[in-house]
């Protein structure tokens, strides 16, 4: 979550967008606490561009990055 995030919006804009505490997107991001639910994630996917796929396993499709193109910051 926390990588999908980055460079698209700031916490803060995302717990906005969510409706949700910025406390709680913190967490998120740092993989702790209880995971957010499915609808929060689709929320998420959207937002951020990446797949709702990759939100729920971490696994990228053959060397592709969280939107199906290359790894945000890697060379691929």
């Amino acid at each position: 979550m926390r990588l999908a995030l980055d460079g698209v919006m700031t916490r803060s804009e995302m717990a906005e967008q969510l409706g949700v505490d910025p406390g709680t997107v913190s967490r998120w991001t740092a993989d702790k606490g209880s995971p957010p639910k499915r609808a929060y994630l689709m929320q998420w996917a959207m937002a951020t561009g990446v797949s709702l796929d990759w939100l729920l396993t971490g696994e990228q499709p053959s060397d592709h990055g969280p939107g199906g193109g290359a790894v945000r910051g890697t060379r691929g």
